[in-house]
């Protein structure tokens, strides 16, 4: 069987990188998301959330990884060092990532 990639824009009304906070305002009625299959599995047997367009696959999602710290001057060491490696790790996005892997 051939497979064909689609694209759509998404115009969101409500953006936020935290899935937990994305299933709970689902739950709520708003709208529609992308989440992990493990955090919503039990929503979904219990018919809380409903799976739509079951028979595509998201291929290629983007990653998204934030590091909080307040300024780069008291940071120890090591942690400098693992914020520069995360840094260089994820400047090319999800191909350097798997790249490093």
């Amino acid at each position: 069987m051939e497979q064909e990639s689609v694209a759509f824009p998404i115009n969101y009304g409500i953006t936020s990188n935290n899935p937990i906070f994305n299933r709970d305002i689902l739950l709520e009625g708003f709208g529609v998301g992308v989440l992990p299959t493990p955090l919503v599995e039990q929503d979904i047997k219990a018919g809380r959330l409903v799976r739509l367009l079951e028979e595509f696959e998201i291929a290629d999602t983007a990653a998204e990884v934030r590091l909080a710290y307040i300024g780069r001057a008291l940071l120890p060491a090591k942690v400098r060092a693992f914020i520069d490696h995360a840094t260089e790790c994820f400047e090319g996005g999800v191909k350097a990532l798997a790249a490093v892997r």
